[in-house]
């Protein structure tokens, strides 16, 4: 394995402190696994190569240690739901009731599969510290999430290439980014009103984090999806609508990356402006400037986890 180096893209996120519990949330990751049923050498395994608790370490290097594992948990179960639905051969008609089941017991249905009852258990302890605001905009953005794996089943089903202005929106959902910024509002015990949740460059950022996320998961797991046909992926769309070579297409994401990064950084600015514009509570305020330097820590911490874990090394 070879690792993953980007050619001209810098990102603009100074790097920040590091949660130094991270080994502890590996460990009890593995141990919530195994007690919800889904411990197995192959779990663990992909537990060893994705090494979720450095994602939530990188991006919350200040949190309590419960909540650390708590966050590194729910990746972990996000990560090991990818490789299942993700997968070439996972058929339409199983994605969908998977995620059908899914919901249902993130609404309080009977949980029957082991994936169930461990997302159950995710969403208890996450949802006893949350307001019902926080409850239905993690819910919304988890079922948003989940159902992109459906749409893609089709699609490949299909032999369809969705085009790329299409694909664009399609990857803000699929990489999951809502429901990770939504966790982040959550430990930082942060509500916003809907007056500040509507200002569009509040969605702007919040969209620009998640676009970020999913060009960089693209350009790391290129060379992986590439070899067993996968095309829901950023380089793959835009080589194949422009036309273009695979080293061009990188390049052109790599690109796309640096405009997606200014556009994290010009909705920043664009917050501190509206705030005073939009006469905002001094709650809000500071909501708003906390989501400001905790999405962009949460930016550079996705950027930095893609290049460090084996789940993502190019293929030598």
């Amino acid at each position: 394995m070879a690792a993953i180096h980007f050619a001209n893209y810098r990102i603009p996120f100074p790097p920040g402190p590091f949660h130094t519990g991270f080994e502890e949330s590996g460990g009890a990751a593995v141990r919530w696994m195994r007690d919800h049923g889904l411990g197995s050498d192959r779990v663990e395994a992909h537990l060893a190569t994705t090494r979720p608790q450095l994602l939530a370490a990188f991006a919350f290097p200040d949190i309590a240690q419960s909540e650390l594992d708590l966050i590194t948990q729910w990746l972990a179960w996000a990560f090991l739901l990818d490789d299942e639905l993700d997968d070439q051969d996972a058929a339409p008609g199983h994605c969908g009731r998977t995620i059908e089941g899914l919901i249902r017991t993130l609404h309080g249905s009977h949980a029957r599969t082991p994936m169930e009852r461990a997302v159950a258990d995710l969403a208890g302890r996450t949802f006893r510290a949350a307001s019902p605001g926080q409850q239905r905009q993690l819910l919304g953005d988890t079922e948003a999430w989940l159902w992109t794996y459906f749409t893609e089943a089709v699609d490949r089903a299909a032999g369809r290439m969705l085009p790329w202005t299409e694909f664009r929106v399609h990857r803000r959902d699929s990489v999951a980014m809502f429901a990770l910024l939504d966790l982040h509002d959550l430990v930082n015990h942060i509500e916003l009103s809907d007056t500040a949740r509507n200002l569009r460059s509040y969605q702007a950022l919040r969209a620009a984090v998640a676009e970020h996320s999913g060009v960089v998961n693209d350009i790391c797991s290129y060379e992986k999806e590439q070899a067993s046909g996968y095309t829901h992926n950023t380089v793959c769309v835009l080589q194949a609508e422009r036309e273009l070579s695979v080293d061009a297409a990188k390049a052109s994401a790599e690109a796309l990356l640096a405009e997606i990064a200014a556009s994290v950084l010009h909705a920043s600015a664009d917050i501190a402006e509206d705030i005073g514009i939009g006469e905002l509570s001094e709650t809000d305020r500071e909501a708003l400037g906390t989501c400001v330097e905790g999405y962009r820590t949460i930016a550079r911490a996705d950027f930095d986890f893609h290049t460090r874990v084996p789940r993502y090394q190019a293929i030598s």
